[in-house]
């Protein structure tokens, strides 16, 4: 499925694909794109994520084999992984009332991610993130 994304969210995706876990290097994981978010510090996700103390040195901490690339080096575009795909049909089955076509912000990345059952979602939720609340 194709998704469109405001320019903050593109933005947050193309962050996100500067990082790597040990899954798959070929698709983009759902803590990269949460890093990502965070690398748009003033959009509404990030301010969320904040707001439950969430800041890249604790995604760090629960997930050390995050590598940063060099930022000289252009990421390539990567798929998403399929909890990533997951995430984004959460995030889209929620929002059905929005007009069409849906433009995916920040806030709704962050939004499928906590509604998606995975191991980022749990972990979000842990924190206090609600998906009914977002």
């Amino acid at each position: 499925m194709r998704y469109q994304f405001t320019p903050g969210a593109e933005r947050a995706l193309e962050a996100a694909a500067h990082w790597h876990s040990t899954v798959s290097a070929d698709q983009l994981q759902a803590v990269e794109v949460l890093l990502g978010l965070l690398a748009e510090p003033e959009c509404r996700a990030a301010l969320i994520l904040a707001e439950h103390g969430i800041d890249e040195s604790e995604i760090r901490r629960h997930w050390p084999a995050l590598v940063k690339l060099d930022s000289t080096e252009p990421p390539g575009r990567r798929s998403f992984s399929p909890p990533v795909n997951a995430a984004l049909q959460a995030a889209e089955g929620r929002l059905f009332e929005y007009p069409r076509p849906l433009l995916l912000a920040t806030e709704h990345l962050l939004l499928g991610m906590v509604a998606e059952e995975g191991e980022v979602s749990t972990w979000l939720r842990q924190r206090g993130l609600d998906a009914d609340a977002l």
